[in-house]
């Protein structure tokens, strides 16, 4: 058999972990010779990706990023379309990113290459008709969200759901007292984590509000609080002083360990809310946004729950609050109850336990892998 090509287009640092471990995957499975090419980051480079374009040109959020960045879309575009006229590759896997990917996805299926989408868009919460674009020009979806697989099939698309690729990757190197001694910290106290979200935006909206719901815990609490961060360049020196003069650890490239170690979480919304149930640890959701894209959101956005831990219960597990309801009063008062009430906390990680198994066992990767040798072999 001849050696087949797969390329891969991930935009965003998610999907460039995912990207990675499905590249390893792959390759441990295949029986015969794969080369890979494509957009991706250091991670899939690391595993073998020729890359076309760099990844982190691409990862923007927000309409004034978008427009700042759109020469870098429009030629990363460009390219992808020449590469899949002129090489032709075996199969197509569209990682998340669904802006830029979509219109790939339509390119490839003129052009009669096999697509096979992994990391859907979230067209459950909102523009649902993405749902035709997956029908019509997709041969299969690999779905990382328990409900997502019946959601697809019944509008009519390929799905199969693989399971959630972060319990993957979750990995705690250390138990909680002998991390917490290792930063100065008491492990006889109670331990906040305080997780706002890395986006510039996010800091700037989340933190000085976390901030404040510290001080007004530990006037009830004799307690501390660890802020992880990926890397200390994102936090700002207003930031910074805020931070210190709050006694606010700040714990750098040791994520998971500070989440574990912690008795609970007050965290943005976004992926680190499964993240926190994978490791059982109970929390509580706050997000704020400009009230322009908030309004827009009320108008176009479907579900009742922003947290992904209460979409996949389809109840609320843990406390979420949005907007001007996102105030330091409210978050001590829920983080309170979770810190007091032993019979509150309990319940709680009895439910995180029960989403966690939702999310499928270990091997998601293999199983995407799986999925993307059958459209080759």
């Amino acid at each position: 058999m001849h050696r087949k090509e797969i390329f891969l287009i991930a935009g965003e640092a998610s999907g460039d972990l995912h990207g990675a471990n499905l590249i390893k995957a792959i390759r441990e499975l295949a029986p015969f010779e794969i080369g890979f090419s494509g957009i991706g980051g250091e991670l899939m480079k690391k595993q073998g990706l020729r890359t076309l374009y760099d990844a982190s040109l691409l990862s923007v959020v927000g309409l004034t990023e978008i427009l700042r960045e759109i020469r870098h879309i429009y030629s990363a575009y460009s390219l992808v379309k020449r590469y899949l006229k002129n090489k032709r590759p075996d199969l197509l896997v569209l990682i998340d990113y669904p802006g830029f990917n979509l219109k790939v996805l339509r390119y490839a299926s003129r052009l009669g290459i096999p697509v096979m989408y992994y990391i859907t868009p979230q067209v459950w919460a909102w523009k649902e008709h993405r749902t035709k674009l997956l029908r019509s020009f997709c041969n299969a979806c690999a779905v990382i969200l328990p409900f997502e697989e019946g959601f697809l099939r019944k509008r009519g698309v390929n799905a199969r759901f693989v399971g959630h690729p972060l319990v993957d990757v979750i990995h705690v190197e250390h138990d909680r007292e002998e991390f917490l001694s290792s930063l100065g910290l008491d492990p006889g106290l109670p331990t906040i984590g305080l997780l706002p979200g890395s986006r510039k935006g996010e800091l700037r909206r989340h933190l000085p509000i976390m901030v404040e719901t510290a001080n007004l815990l530990k006037k009830d609490f004799d307690c501390q609080f660890v802020l992880p961060i990926i890397d200390k360049a994102i936090i700002s020196q207003d930031m910074d002083t805020l931070l210190k003069e709050a006694g606010i650890k700040i714990v750098v490239g040791k994520t998971y360990d500070a989440m574990n170690a912690s008795d609970a979480l007050l965290l943005a919304s976004g992926t680190v809310t499964l993240e926190a149930t994978i490791l059982e640890v109970p929390h509580v959701v706050m997000y704020r946004v400009s009230p322009i894209t908030y309004t827009l959101g009320r108008i176009f956005v479907k579900i009742p729950h922003i947290s992904l831990t209460n979409i996949v219960a389809e109840k609320e597990v843990v406390k979420e609050f949005i907007q001007e309801d996102a105030n330091p009063a409210t978050l001590s008062s829920a983080l309170k109850e979770l810190l007091s009430s032993k019979e509150k906390r309990l319940a709680v990680i009895r439910d995180l336990k029960r989403v966690k198994d939702k999310l499928g066992g270990p091997g998601a990767s293999r199983r995407a892998a799986q999925m993307a040798l059958e459209l080759i072999q």
